[in-house]
């Protein structure tokens, strides 16, 4: 019996020297040099994780990151820097924050700077509480860079999801990711990448809200798709669409005030669009509220198919919910409604083609230049 107590008191004694090891790590004000693995089950961030020389910090699955007040991961701000962060489906890369009751913005987050290696990833990630005090007001910004983002869960931001509005894109599609309970915009994004989103993504945006895109024009000399989202694409300003574009079916696309698309102003273009909503993105949706979709000269190919253009035709320089200038559109099957001008403004040697359904156009349905 004696020797049985014995065994029983080493296995407690080995199993406690084991628990032991596996302690949570503090890390504060950390600088990663070289290759660095985080293979501890819990490490506990007070400060900042920023990288010199070339440094790479790989994190193992199945990892919890937990931070305090101002904790933050800054990669790739002044010299080149990766980082891998992939879990697995059963065994997630927890990003988290140390208060024992956490809210929105608890901490600060993960910001990607330019110096970001494209091989940095985030995959089976799940990222909550972050969004406070950064410049971006996001749990994951990527700033003038590009990672891999896959099967990653954001919540309970205090600002955006991901602040991508200036980003490279992404270096593989951005596919099944969760966004949801921030207190701004799902996402931001860089229009010029925006066929780098890819499907399978759930976003759960507030009222009014959904992933914001701008920055820069489009422009790809080889064909391109925007992907529908299950939530609405609000446009910050008027940009061009240049080159070879597929808007896919049901796409949202919502614009404010002074905002629109302009297609073909300076290179040939090519644009197929079925099945696309072009809105305001007013909570009250009026005549006017946005300038309207403009096909300049160099629109070498334009079909807008079973497409709903409403609320636009703002005045100043646009002369219609759509304005043709020198090329031909098609239009078969789409309905525009509430301009504040004309429907359709054709400048001179201009036409369009197809069936249009029109409603509550302000100046009218079809206006043609007569020289």
């Amino acid at each position: 019996m004696k020797k049985i107590n014995l065994i029983i008191i080493m296995a407690v004694a080995v199993l406690s020297i084991f628990s032991s090891c596996k302690k949570e790590v503090i890390i504060t004000d950390l600088v990663i040099t070289g290759n660095v693995v985080w293979d501890q089950p819990e490490y506990v961030i007070n400060g900042t994780v920023s990288f010199v020389n070339g440094g790479v910090l790989t994190i193992s699955p199945g990892t919890t990151l937990k931070f305090e007040t101002g904790g933050k991961i800054e990669v790739g701000y002044s010299e080149n820097s990766t980082f891998i962060a992939e879990g697995t489906e059963k065994d997630p890369i927890i990003f988290t924050s140390n208060h024992p009751a956490p809210t929105a913005g608890a901490w600060t987050g993960i910001i990607f700077y330019s110096n970001t290696q494209e091989n940095s990833s985030m995959k089976y990630c799940e990222i909550e509480y972050a969004g406070n005090a950064n410049y971006y007001q996001a749990a994951i910004v990527i700033d003038n860079c590009k990672i891999t983002m896959e099967n990653c869960k954001i919540s309970k931001s205090a600002g955006y999801g991901i602040y991508a509005y200036n980003c490279k894109g992404f270096t593989n599609p951005f596919i099944n990711n969760t966004i949801e309970d921030c207190t701004d915009h799902v996402m931001s994004m860089n229009l010029r990448y925006l066929q780098t989103l890819g499907t399978g993504n759930v976003y759960s945006p507030e009222a009014n809200k959904g992933i914001l895109v701008g920055y820069e024009n489009y422009s790809s000399t080889t064909s391109q798709t925007w992907t529908p989202q299950t939530a609405a694409y609000y446009v910050d300003g008027s940009y061009g669409i240049e080159g070879s574009l597929t808007i896919a079916d049901n796409c949202v696309f919502k614009f404010g005030s002074d905002d629109g698309f302009y297609f073909g102003y300076s290179n040939n273009t090519s644009i197929n669009a079925n099945a696309v909503t072009f809105t305001s993105s007013a909570e009250t949706p009026t005549h006017g509220d946005w300038y309207g979709l403009i096909f300049y000269s160099n629109t070498q190919t334009a079909n807008l198919t079973n497409c709903i253009i409403s609320s636009a035709g703002q005045g100043g320089d646009y002369d219609g919910a759509v304005e043709i200038s020198y090329c031909t559109v098609n239009l078969d099957g789409s309905t525009i409604s509430k301009s504040e001008s004309w429907g359709i403004y054709l400048d001179y040697e201009s036409s369009y083609t197809g069936t249009v359904t029109f409603s509550d156009n302000t100046l009218g349905d079809v206006y043609e230049s007569v020289k």
